[in-house]
């Protein structure tokens, strides 16, 4: 079933403090905001969230912020799941996103969903574990639930150290260009490592590309 990506990503703020709920999502409410049913639906999404409101409601748990580019929306994720790796991020609607060390894996709930993506070959590059040229593999669901695999030859290239800033907060980051090509295709992957936490594999911010629909989307790590 084809889903709007409105429900994506949509998540609020729940207290973790004295007294709070165990639930992450029982105190929904719209500082948060919410990403868009369309692509005519832009701005105005309503993200009030700074890490002063976190502090103020007792928020320490891990924490993302997503930008869609294509829908001009910010939300927030928080993390519920983690298997041999792959870390999962939950919207109040229950839409969910997983990623390796960082890099995406899959989504579920935004539509044209990236079913499956390979990480390996990327995360040996940045770890310089493996080469620099390799090939990777993305999987999508297409309008009829089928699966479109998308074989891409890719190249990652380490663009040095670069300070950024996340949510007023300075960080000392390693950025990794990834440019892909299939056929007449091309995407690019930017990849901004904490080198503070360089051997945790903290990706501090990403912008990823997810599918030919819903197109790139800007990760910030905001609490680890």
């Amino acid at each position: 079933m084809r889903i709007g990506l409105g429900i994506v990503l949509a998540f609020a703020l729940w207290g973790c403090g004295p007294g709070a709920t165990t639930d992450p999502f029982a105190q929904l409410g719209p500082l948060a905001g919410e990403w868009v049913q369309s692509r005519e639906d832009r701005g105005n999404d309503g993200f009030t969230v700074t890490r002063a409101s976190l502090a103020a409601q007792g928020f320490e748990s891990p924490f993302l912020v997503g930008f869609s580019e294509t829908r001009m929306r910010r939300a927030g994720l928080v993390q519920v799941a983690e298997n041999r790796g792959v870390v999962t991020w939950q919207a109040g609607d229950a839409s969910t996103l997983s990623e390796a060390g960082g890099v995406l894996t899959g989504t579920r709930g935004l539509g044209q969903d990236l079913y499956t993506a390979e990480t390996a070959p990327v995360l040996a590059a940045m770890r310089g574990d493996g080469p620099m040229v390799y090939t990777r593999r993305y999987r999508h669901l297409d309008g009829l639930d089928q699966i479109v695999v998308t074989r891409f030859d890719c190249h990652l290239a380490d663009a040095g150290p670069e300070r950024i800033t996340v949510f007023g907060q300075a960080y000392a980051t390693r950025r990794f260009q990834e440019t892909c090509r299939s056929g007449t295709d091309r995407i690019e992957n930017t990849y901004w490592r904490d080198t503070d936490n360089f051997s945790y594999s903290v990706m501090r911010r990403s912008r990823q590309w997810v599918g030919t629909d819903l197109g790139y989307i800007l990760l910030e790590r905001v609490i680890d």
